[in-house]
């Protein structure tokens, strides 16, 4: 830099100034690029590097870079490389250099976020600097400050104005020799090689950076004419146009592929147009800047996919932006510069060899380099952090700082890991994250009591309650199975569900079949299985299991509830017992004495006295009434096992109708009730059987006629309704009380136990109807009001032709 007047100075540091505006320009990208628990390290790198950078590069970093060269390849190693008195052109020109090499040591920052040790990285800074970055400096720009070419490739006839590659190609390759020995970020690449995307925490944050380094970009090209002349403007305006072209160009191209507009290709495309018009901004046209800044646009995006595909973790696409836009921007001099500028004397083809050259010499000095030291350093130091510091975050892992979004992260995770619903999140009053903490803590504390009620409810239920996997592994064991299987809960933890459960004749050898029969079971949501449990002293228990499956994130988890049944299977045996009492031990005698009864009524043994005929009458009537009732008990019972067996048949139902009438006049004739008969239905037809439909009908009809009054009339109807044929039967008697309603159809029930006696009932006439038509396919159900008389109904399907024949005997 020659001697100037004052104004050059002051532009000088003007731009510097702007240059050093783009070190908060990289603090935002990169800090809003990144997760918010790696923030803080992002910005404190940012800073430290700058520091470190500006310390090395005046203490010897100036002096190699600018100092009397020797042969063209470095300077001597002096402290600030100046004269003992520097003039102001001299230190305005110092600070100028030493914002670049501060901006070529934290480009570097980005692309290794997130996974590096603070410290390796400041080892990285240091080599970048103080060596890597000074070095090719000279060879690029010694001699630039006299307006000589002192440097090697200076003398070739290099041209890089502003610094595509001495300062972003430098700092791009660095990050790729470091990015690789780094590795990239869990879970950047699934197992498939496929990219999953790491949303940076706050992408507006990202984009201000971006606008920040635009406002330093115009420092950075333009005062590196080193004074105030008319080249200036255009310089600005060419730079401006670049960075254009560069973000229309990306946002095409990033439409086009993905259907929308991506944040961070836009972003990159704007500075990967700026980068690549750096090295001619001072000698291409203003149309040309357009074209070079759209091209660095899309060379940046293909570098960025060539990236993912190869597995190379960039995370602010440092590489593609910096150096692969460096090397287009450096080689765009040859083919776009005005050659009187450029002022080297040639050609085009000859200027585009140089070019080549310079940034196939900084690929190899950079990359090659930076990777020799630090996969050196990699093996005594190492440069990444644990995967559990990873997982936490570098704010807190290397500088022990959080934030509160971090720490409610952090809680939540905590809480997730150990299921400890007890646990709460720190809360940061007056905040939007302090709020979100609030609700949270809120939620589980709501959570914390209804998982405690559920606990309560599985702890103190008689029953047991099991889950297992789909293996048969069991998860869950609570104290009512405790008490049915005499196991402990840790012993039964992780062991086959099968030892608990014998199936039939299944071996209990075979788990593998216990947890087939099991799982087809929970599959079939079928009723109940009944089978054997298997206690820890082997004695076997009845059991009764309910299976259900669910989901327990991408497992099948089973959930058994098992139920002693071993009273209720002695109740079974005793009814039994008492069924079978009952049919031999009191029917049999029953039917004996009531026919005795009846051949001394006829006269068997002579006329007998009025006084003793009477006894008789009434002991023949209680003889009956109490047969009845033996053979209601053992028809119902038969009924609910199942054990009556149907004879089905299709018929008319006025035939039917017509039958129970007639077996039911017997009773009505002494009442002097008569019957109605309403059929809407001619000869509508029933699949039945005969005898037990009679049966219903003629229990229902003799109801009737023992609640009528004398000379009442009992209403029968047929009907069709909805497919089926509803069968009522009317009474003109007091109605079903309210309080009784409810219990029409229990075994047993009787509105007034005096009806026993008035009426003669069992009270299991309405138990035994509704048992038979329910395993005929139909329904009973009745309406009353109280004085008005009661209608019981029930509906059968009807059958039509279009009906499949079925087989004339069946089991319900």
């Amino acid at each position: 830099m020659t001697q100037g007047g004052m104004l050059d100075i002051a532009w000088v540091l003007i731009a510097a100034a702007l240059v050093l505006l783009m070190q908060a320009g990289f603090l935002c990208l990169e800090a809003g690029s990144t997760r918010s628990k790696n923030s803080i390290n992002v910005a404190i790198k940012n800073m430290s590097d700058f520091a470190i950078a500006s310390l090395l590069f005046a203490l010897f970093g100036f002096s190699l870079m600018f100092g009397a060269t020797r042969a063209g390849w470095i300077g001597p190693f002096e402290f600030f490389g100046i004269r003992a008195d520097p003039s102001g052109t001299e230190y305005a020109f110092f600070v100028f250099q030493m914002m670049f090499c501060g901006t070529a040591t934290t480009i570097v920052s980005g692309a290794v976020a997130e996974r590096m040790r603070f410290g390796a990285y400041l080892l990285v800074a240091g080599v970048l600097s103080g060596l890597i970055y000074t070095v090719f400096g000279h060879w690029a720009w010694n001699g630039a400050d006299m307006g000589q070419a002192d440097g090697w490739l200076r003398g070739l006839g290099f041209v890089d104005f502003a610094g595509s590659t001495v300062v972003h190609s430098v700092a791009g390759w660095s990050a790729l020799a470091v990015v690789l020995i780094l590795g990239p970020r869990e879970g950047r690449f699934s197992a498939d090689g496929s990219a999953q995307r790491i949303q940076g925490h706050d992408l507006p944050f990202a984009m201000l950076g971006a606008v920040l380094l635009w406002v330093g970009w115009l420092g950075f090209n333009g005062g590196s004419t080193f004074a105030m002349n008319d080249q200036v403007p255009a310089i600005l305006a060419k730079t401006v146009l670049a960075g254009a072209s560069g973000l229309a160009a990306a946002l095409a191209a990033g439409w086009i592929r993905t259907g929308r507009a991506d944040v961070m290709t836009v972003l990159n495309g704007s500075l990967a147009g700026l980068v690549a018009i750096t090295a001619g901004c001072h000698a291409v046209s203003p149309l040309a800047a357009i074209v070079i800044g759209a091209v660095g646009g899309l060379v940046m995006d293909l570098a960025c996919r060539a990236l993912e595909r190869m597995r190379i973790d960039d995370v602010v696409s440092a590489i593609p932006v910096h150096a692969v836009a460096g090397v287009w921007g450096t080689l765009a001099v040859a083919l776009f510069g005005s050659p009187e500028i450029l002022g080297t004397g040639l050609g085009r083809g000859a200027q585009l060899g140089v070019q080549l050259l310079g940034v196939g010499v900084c690929f190899v000095w950079t990359f090659g380099l930076v990777y020799l030291i630090f996969r050196g350093v990699n093996l005594v130091y190492p440069l990444r952090v644990s995967p559990e510091q990873e997982r936490v975050g570098l704010n807190v892992a290397e500088h022990g700082a959080t934030t509160e979004l971090l720490d409610l992260l952090v809680g939540m995770q905590a809480q997730a890991r150990t299921g400890d619903l007890s646990l709460r999140v720190p809360v940061e009053p007056f905040t939007e994250v302090g709020q979100i903490a609030s609700r949270y803590n809120q939620v589980m504390e709501s959570l914390q009591r209804a998982v405690a009620r559920a606990e309560a409810i599985v702890r103190d239920i008689r029953d047991g309650i099991i889950t297992f996997t789909q293996s048969g592994k069991l998860l869950s064991f609570n104290p009512g199975a405790e008490r049915i299987f005499g196991y402990g809960l840790a012993e039964v933890l992780d062991t086959p569900v099968s030892r608990l459960f014998k199936h039939g004749d299944e071996p209990r050898d075979d788990p593998a079949l216990t947890i087939s029969r099991l799982q087809q079971t929970a599959a079939k949501a079928s009723a109940p299985l009944e089978l054997e449990g298997v206690r820890k002293d082997g004695s076997r228990v009845p059991i009764e299991l309910t299976l259900s499956s669910g989901k327990s994130g991408s497992r099948t988890v089973y959930t058994g509830l098992v139920r002693d049944i071993s009273e209720r299977e002695e109740m079974d045996r005793m009814k039994n017992e008492f069924i079978s009492t009952v049919s031999h031990e009191l029917r049999t005698p029953l039917t004996s004495i009531n026919a005795s009864i009846g051949l001394l009524s006829d006269g068997v043994m002579g006329e007998l006295p009025p006084e003793t005929r009477e006894m008789l009458a009434i002991a023949r009537s209680n003889s009956d009434r109490l047969l009845r009732l033996i053979n209601d008990i053992l028809d119902i019972e038969k009924i609910e096992s199942g054990q009556v067996e149907y004879e089905l048949q299709v018929l008319e139902v006025r035939p039917l109708v017509e039958q129970a009438l007639a077996s039911t006049r017997a009773t009505a004739d002494p009442l002097s009730v008569s019957f109605s008969v309403h059929d809407s239905a001619p000869g509508a037809r029933i699949r039945t059987d005969a005898d037990r439909l009679i049966q219903v009908l003629t229990n229902l009809l003799s109801n009737a006629t023992k609640f009528s009054p004398r000379g009442g009339v009992v209403g029968v109807t047929i009907a069709r309704r909805d497919g089926s044929i509803r069968m009522s039967v009317s009474d003109e008697g007091p109605g079903i009380p309210e309080s009784f309603r409810q219990r029409v159809f229990q075994k047993f029930a009787q509105a007034d136990a005096s009806d026993r006696r008035q009426k003669g009932g069992t009270g299991l006439g309405l138990s035994i109807c509704k048992a038979i038509l329910e395993q005929l396919g139909g329904q009973i159900d009745f309406e009353t009001e109280s004085g008005k008389g009661t209608t019981l109904f029930f509906d059968l399907p009807e059958w039509s032709e279009r009906h499949a024949e079925r087989p004339a005997r069946a089991d319900p």
